[in-house]
């Protein structure tokens, strides 16, 4: 299934991986049924369902055929953006759409979008505080408030919070934001910040010189060596950092191409295959 990770992530852009015969790619567009050719985030739920988040809409993909899933959201967010997609231990999906939290639950088949009230069954009360949600690579939930951590553990059913600095949660992007069993890395317009579940502590990333912009936007993401890596959404910087992520073990910058298009590239995602390789998602360059 991580093949089709691979081809929506380059939908625009998958014809100079053509040229050398390797490869051979099936693409997915509005003519096949997308709601929209701009996919944003996807998803391959526990049932090997394809989950597509759109700038118009919610789609899934079954392998043969792509269904509209906007009518799950409701009429006012039928036709929203989608930003994040992601499922939790109990096979949930939790939809990050237009600054709202929404959760498809798959026992009753019904879309939740009280997510403070579902919260406070898991004994995790939000208030009218803003607040974000990411879910592990356990399936558990982290829930991200501007002074306070709190970790629910779907396994045990425990919960753990800590107070941290304030966060200015407006400049964290979720989707670019990634959680971990052992902490998360959250990403800013002007920086990343590590929280380490093992100590209770939050620092800002020291990130490369070279990628120290004031418009700059980052991303994150952990291999499967549990390596840190940051990248620049806007200029085409890769940094790995060393065990702990305490120093830059390696910077990497993308090879410029002759055309105006690839020199105005962007780093979009990135995914470990489980074999050694780490793919790059560009908006000009492909993969």
């Amino acid at each position: 299934m991580r093949r089709f990770i691979i081809i929506l992530v380059s939908l625009l852009s998958v014809v100079p991986l053509l040229a050398d015969g390797l490869y051979s790619f099936q693409s997915l567009t509005t003519a096949d049924g997308l709601s929209s050719s701009c996919v944003r985030c996807m998803k391959i739920d526990s049932k090997g369902f394809l989950w597509i988040g759109t700038d118009m809409g919610l789609d899934r993909y079954d392998g043969y055929q792509v269904e509209s899933m906007g009518g799950l959201l409701g009429e006012k967010w039928q036709f929203s953006t989608i930003d994040d997609l992601q499922e939790d231990a109990m096979g949930n999906l939790w939809i990050d759409c237009q600054r709202a939290n929404l959760i498809y639950n798959v026992n009753t088949h019904t879309t939740v979008t009280d997510v403070r009230d579902w919260l406070k069954n898991l004994k995790i009360d939000v208030g009218e505080d803003v607040y974000k949600v990411k879910v592990d690579d356990s399936g558990s939930l982290w829930v991200i408030q501007q002074d306070k951590l709190t970790y629910h553990d779907y396994h045990t059913g425990n919960n753990k919070s800590w107070r941290i600095p304030s966060l200015v949660m407006n400049d964290i992007s979720l989707s670019s934001s990634t959680a971990t069993s052992d902490g998360l890395l959250l990403a800013g317009r002007k920086a990343v910040w590590q929280f380490s579940k093992a100590t209770g502590q939050i620092e800002q990333l020291q990130l490369p010189p070279d990628m120290l912009r004031e418009d700059n936007i980052y991303g994150t993401f952990v291999d499967d060596d549990r390596s840190l890596w940051v990248f620049s959404i806007i200029d085409e910087k890769i940094c790995r950092y060393s065990m702990g992520g305490k120093t830059v073990k390696e910077m990497i910058v993308l090879p410029q191409g002759d055309s105006p298009d690839s020199r105005n590239n962007a780093i979009r995602d990135m995914m470990d295959d489980g074999r050694g390789n780490v793919w790059i998602a560009t908006d000009h360059k492909g993969l």
